[in-house]
């Protein structure tokens, strides 16, 4: 019994072990995803300033 029971702990130490490895890597993959929105949202605000800008400038010449 205390064999099963200490293989029964190993057992989810190693999950524990697992769980606290992946999430530095989940969390990085999440900081990822956020800068790839966040690059997406300032790219398209430069571009609709941008269109503005140069059809101002169309105008005025």
């Amino acid at each position: 019994v205390l064999a099963r029971r200490a293989g029964k702990d190993s057992g989810s130490r190693f999950w524990l072990w697992t769980l606290r490895n992946a999430l530095p890597w989940m969390a990085q993959r999440a900081g990822l995803r956020a800068g790839v929105a966040v690059a997406t949202v300032v790219c398209a605000a430069r571009k609709r300033v941008w269109r503005g800008a140069r059809a101002r400038c169309l105008f005025i010449s």
